[in-house]
This record gives C-alpha cells, sequence and structure tokens, in this order.
C-alpha cells in the first residue's frame, strides 16, 4: 500500500490515550506502574504455557 504520508492513516489522534485509560480501567493502573508489563495490550503472551519455556524475569533493550 503506497501513502503519501504516515499522516495519511486514518488514526485517530488520541488514540494512545484512549488505550492508557482503557488499560487503568481494565487492570486499575496506568501501564507502565511497577508490576504491569509495559507491553500488556496483548502481545507478547505473558503468562507461561504449560510446558513451555520459562519467561524472562527482564528484557534488554540496547
Amino acid at each position: 500500500m503506497q501513502r503519501e504520508s504516515f499522516l495519511s492513516d486514518d488514526c485517530p489522534p488520541m488514540g494512545i490515550y484512549e488505550t492508557l485509560y482503557a488499560f487503568r480501567d481494565s487492570f486499575g493502573q496506568f501501564m507502565g506502574t511497577e508490576g504491569t508489563h509495559p507491553w500488556s495490550q496483548g502481545f507478547p503472551l505473558t503468562t507461561p504455557l504449560s510446558g513451555g519455556p520459562e519467561l524472562p524475569s527482564r528484557v534488554e533493550v540496547t
């Protein structure tokens, strides 16, 4: 798909705030608060699978 600009996307300007407040409404605290996963919007899965590998305790970003 060719677009003139990334600004051409049909995306609500307040979408990020809608996501942040929906997270707070669901979990009782804001995304990124101690004890929450900053990627808790669904992926990657942050619950262990039966017979699956151990989840990492931290992820290093460089």
